[in-house]
């Protein structure tokens, strides 16, 4: 069960966990169409479901529990991420996200300007929230995305300036906030677009963007006069990418149609998980106090924008071999 990017003593080791080192735990709870996570700095988890937004806890019997919805809008939330002490997420309105307008949007030509054309009637108005990170957070809408249809991964670069990946525009927007007034957006603008086609998942370590483009990683670095660097191709799959995060100095991606992660090293070498029964959108380390090193916690999606069913809409917890994540 090797894959074809799985190179030497890498390889052996990627086999070996492959052989089930990776274990799903018991650790599971209800969250709706599960979407993205984040950690902050002091450890405290927040995951983004559908139409609202979660702090994961432990209760005094040190049971992990979801706590009551941050925000009060009927607004599909996806990124997320935390600055200078406030914590950003991105909606985009539900009024129009019916199934037989997903269908209509297999009807539009994929093209530049026809295809943005086309998909902008089944969209509606998208939002940036804020909340100040206190013991019991409440996000609001603090600013229309005007020039965004679909705001997807959310990062943010060491000036503390946010970028936002839209899937379907095919760009990545860069949202400057007020160094006085945290909830005061002062400009949006189209930040990089050249050669994308649907960016998605998407991070920043080290003033360098990474981001999912389909079924493709890509890197860009941030320049110092903040406009973008050139694209480097870190990894390509015949499966399409969801979210990424970083695991020591490795990537891990996750592929949702296919129910697997995959590991990818600097090189470009790589290896997928065993197939988990789900479907994965977002994975992170755990972190302490919620959780040990060797735990990584799994949002696990199902069918998009449906969310009472058993299939998905659910936080899981995965368990590493320890043995195993001195080698990985």
């Amino acid at each position: 069960m090797s894959h074809k990017y799985c190179k030497g003593l890498f390889c052996s080791v990627a086999l070996v966990l492959l052989s089930g080192c990776f274990k799903e735990n018991h650790l599971s709870f209800k969250i709706a169409d599960a979407e993205n996570q984040f950690f902050t700095k002091t450890g405290r988890l927040f995951v983004t479901g559908g139409k609202n937004i979660y702090e994961v806890r432990r209760d005094s019997s040190y049971k992990l529990v979801r706590s009551r919805p941050l925000f009060e809008e009927n607004c599909y939330a996806t990124g997320l991420v935390e600055r200078k002490g406030y914590l950003y997420a991105t909606c985009t309105s539900l009024e129009k996200f019916h199934l037989k307008n997903i269908l209509k949007i297999k009807n539009c030509k994929f093209k530049d300007q026809a295809f943005i054309h086309c998909i902008k009637s089944f969209f509606s108005k998208s939002f940036l929230l804020a909340a100040k990170l206190t013991e019991n957070p409440r996000f609001k809408i603090i600013s229309s995305l005007e020039s965004i249809l679909f705001p997807n991964g959310l990062s943010v670069d060491d000036l503390g300036r946010l970028y936002s990946a839209d899937s379907a525009s095919r760009k990545i927007f860069r949202i400057h906030i007020s160094h006085d007034d945290p909830f005061y957006v002062e400009e949006i603008r189209p930040w990089f677009q050249k050669g994308l086609i649907f960016p998605n998942g998407l991070k920043i370590k080290r003033n360098k963007i990474y981001f999912t483009d389909l079924n493709i990683l890509k890197s860009l670095k941030i320049k110092r006069n903040g406009s973008p660097g050139t694209v480097k191709i870190m990894y390509k799959s015949p499966h399409m990418l969801d979210e990424l995060s970083f695991f020591k100095n490795k990537i891990l991606l996750t592929k949702i149609s296919k129910g697997v992660i995959t590991l990818v090293k600097k090189d470009g070498t790589s290896f997928d998980s065993p197939r988990f029964s789900m479907n994965p959108s977002s994975i992170l380390q755990g972190r302490l106090p919620l959780f040990k090193e060797n735990q990584f916690v799994i949002t696990d999606k199902g069918f998009m924008y449906e969310f009472n069913s058993n299939k998905g809409n659910r936080l899981k917890i995965v368990t590493v071999n320890k043995l195993f994540m001195k080698e990985i």
